[in-house]
């Protein structure tokens, strides 16, 4: 059997309302049976105090309010939600109302005086209800915390920055680090009470909190840079920094290079991109840059340009004696001159000087007498020499040249010789003008 167009619309359409009917009554039911059943939440207090690393206890209570008890379970939010704070329940977080269980907050790593917020939770058949908030603070308790005074000298911070003192857990670690302004260096810790683990120079300072008060300065001074100052010679550096000296970036550095006696400053050599300016002397200022800086002088000795005269003299005398035997006695003296030689730096002269000259003395048979005088002339010699037994050498040259030149002269003077007559061959003993045998004429007269 088939059915017609209208009937399968009016079919449709029941079909329709039946169903619509259905989730309606449902909706009632489910409405009915919500607001039969109600249940709430309540804590035996909503502050609390918990000591770093301890845990603290909440009783949680829930109530039937109406209806018929349904299943209710509990969950915990903490805000703000760092890890250092947790909640939890014991023995059970779920049961039917009435039944009361225990909150547990736990403080781990979280700082005295910090605080935290925490929300417990209870939901059943689509019901969600909220307990009022639990406010927890970290502090400590007696006997469980000692106080920690944290301070700075220069431009830097620490952490954790307990100018007015900070709670701490005892035996909890502590942890103290230095943070430095822009432009500034940590220097150190200043510590009493306690020790840093990894020493006062380095951060964080470590240690675990004793039974008792601490306090901890953090140092810091102006970001430093190296200097370093050497020198080469004789003299001295102010300052002298050979190792290197550190010098805060943007101080006024003066260097200042005295020699010793007898020695200049010839030069220096400077770090690229550092100047000690138009100074005069020798001072050398600049301003400290954010690099290491390395100044060397070189000191020299002075040369003074001097004159030194050495004198020194030596005198030789000489004396040569000939003798020649004619008719009768004949005695020829040739008697030097003094040679004096004088040397004045590097510059020597040698003079030879005749004071009685040369003599020749002959005596004749007749007795008469014949004086032959002669007279040697000054000589100068002027020379380089510098070693003082060549000086003498050469005197003695020239002595021994004046010597030959007197023999020479007294060999070229006239002496008494006999003369032959050319008329009767008769010698003449002595230079006659007649001939002493037959009275001719000498001819060499």
């Amino acid at each position: 059997m088939f059915l017609t167009k209208n009937e399968t619309r009016l079919l449709l359409f029941a079909v329709i309302l039946i169903s619509a009917c259905g989730l309606a009554n449902n909706s009632l039911r489910l409405a009915s049976a919500q607001g039969a059943f109600d249940f709430g939440i309540s804590l035996n207090g909503y502050s609390m105090t918990v000591a770093p690393n301890h845990s603290g206890y909440v009783q949680v209570a829930v109530s039937l309010v109406s209806g018929t008890a349904q299943n209710v379970t509990l969950s915990s939010a903490v805000s703000p939600q760092d890890g250092q704070l947790s909640a939890s329940f014991a023995p059970q977080s779920y049961g039917d109302p009435p039944f009361v269980t225990t909150l547990v907050v736990s403080a781990l790593g979280a700082a005295p005086s910090r605080q935290y917020e925490v929300t417990v939770t209870g939901a059943a058949g689509g019901l969600v209800k909220d307990a009022p908030v639990l406010t927890v603070t970290i502090g400590c308790v007696q006997g469980t915390c000692a106080t920690l005074t944290t301070t700075t000298v220069g431009n830097g911070m620490v952490d954790p920055l307990c100018s007015s003192g900070c709670s701490e857990p005892i035996g909890g670690a502590i942890n103290v680090s230095a943070v430095p302004a822009p432009g500034w260096a940590f220097a150190g810790w200043n510590v009493t009470g306690a020790a840093c683990i990894s020493g006062l120079a380095s951060s964080p300072c470590d240690f675990s909190m004793p039974n008792g008060p601490v306090s901890v300065t953090g140092n810091f001074v102006p970001y430093q840079q190296t200097l370093y100052t050497t020198y080469t010679g004789l003299g001295q550096l102010t300052p002298y920094c050979p190792n290197g000296c550190p010098e805060p970036i943007g101080a006024h550095i003066s260097i200042t290079a005295t020699p010793a006696q007898g020695w200049m400053l010839s030069g220096y050599q400077l770090t690229n991109g550092v100047s000690c300016g138009s100074e005069a002397g020798y001072a050398c200022s600049f301003t400290m840059p954010d690099f290491p800086v390395s100044f060397q002088v070189t000191f020299t000795p002075m040369i003074a340009k001097t004159t030194l005269t050495a004198v020194s003299s030596w005198t030789i005398t000489t004396s040569f004696t000939r003798s020649i035997v004619l008719e009768s006695t004949s005695t020829s003296t040739v008697t030097s001159s003094t040679v004096s030689i004088v040397a004045m730096g590097e510059t020597t002269s040698s003079t030879l000087i005749s004071t009685t000259g040369l003599s020749v003395t002959q005596t004749e048979t007749s007795l008469s007498t014949q004086f032959l005088t002669s007279t040697a002339n000054a000589i100068s010699v002027t020379t380089s020499l510098e070693n003082p037994p060549l000086e003498l050498a050469l005197a003695l040259i020239i002595l021994i040249s004046t010597v030959l030149i007197g023999v020479n002269l007294i060999r070229r003077s006239r002496r008494g010789r006999a003369i032959v007559c050319g008329h009767c061959s008769f010698n003449n003993p002595s230079a006659r003008v007649y001939c002493a045998n037959c009275g001719e004429k000498l001819g060499a007269a």
